[in-house]
């Protein structure tokens, strides 16, 4: 029951039209991942769950299952033609996994397996140089994105047509190109039949699918955007919600003030006389 003194907010359906209930139907199926903001640190091993693999094919909230499910699932093909990578020989998820990583995170390769003797998942890195690999490195000692973003690529390549993927800030701890991959990459999914929501911070992330629409990677109509700011002039504690509309051009048909247009403002300071 909603209590005032609560952060959750009352569910009221407004809609008379709508028939059926919002709970005939669970979100908590094979078709739906959900990654947090707060995801897997880095780490060599990780915890294991046959439920939630292979069963109902998540990674996790935070992704802490994602060494498993590629320990288990790494072999299968991917689903969607159109997120092979061209540098990838096959199908096979772990192979454009690492053909995806190598270009985020250059030169990077993932080895999960999976420990049968403590029920535990293991997870190490390698990377390539001019001639050959080197050895393998565990995740503590290896960049802190590298960990954050894998569960998110799996997540994508991963997905099937019809599928429903909601992420929180898939940009986290990636420098600027590594952002703008991430996002051209949950474009070309978007694309081709997966519905994904993501929350992000990053205006690299948001030219990453500005350029996606450029590059008819995918088409404008497919992308929507919400800006959300905070409504200081409302006696309540409320938000403001502007569409934000990209053309197929690449461009933002209204720019709302705030909105990742913190680089120009600092351009113009830097740009001014003294």
């Amino acid at each position: 029951m909603y209590q005032e003194v609560s952060d959750m907010q009352p569910i009221e359906r407004k809609d008379k039209d709508i028939e059926g209930s919002p709970f005939g139907e669970s979100l908590f199926t094979s078709a739906f991942q959900y990654l947090s903001a707060e995801r897997i640190s880095p780490k060599s091993i990780y915890d294991v769950s046959e439920y939630a693999v292979n069963k109902r094919r998540s990674l996790g909230i935070k992704g802490e299952f994602t060494a498993h499910f590629l320990a288990e699932h790494g072999d299968e093909e991917i689903s969607i033609d159109a997120l092979k990578h061209p540098q990838s020989s096959t199908k096979t998820l772990i192979d454009n996994l690492n053909a995806w990583m190598s270009e985020i995170t250059p030169g990077t390769k993932v080895i999960a397996k999976l420990i049968p003797d403590i029920n535990q998942a293991s997870l190490h890195y390698q990377f390539s140089s001019l001639t050959e690999m080197t050895a393998q490195f565990r995740p503590e000692n290896t960049g802190f994105g590298l960990t954050y973003v894998l569960p998110v690529v799996t997540a994508v390549l991963s997905a099937r047509p019809g599928d429903l993927l909601l992420i929180e800030n898939p940009e986290s701890h990636l420098h600027p190109a590594g952002q703008s991959l991430v996002a051209q990459l949950i474009a070309l999914a978007a694309q081709n039949g997966v519905q994904i929501i993501i929350e992000t911070h990053s205006d690299h992330f948001l030219n990453g699918v500005r350029t996606s629409v450029k590059a008819k990677n995918i088409e404008s109509d497919n992308v929507c955007i919400y800006f959300l700011s905070r409504d200081v002039g409302s006696s309540e504690h409320a938000v403001n919600i502007e569409e934000v509309r990209i053309e197929p051009t690449g461009h933002i048909d209204n720019w709302p003030e705030g909105f990742f247009d913190e680089w120009d403002k600092s351009l113009n300071t830097l740009i001014q006389g003294n």
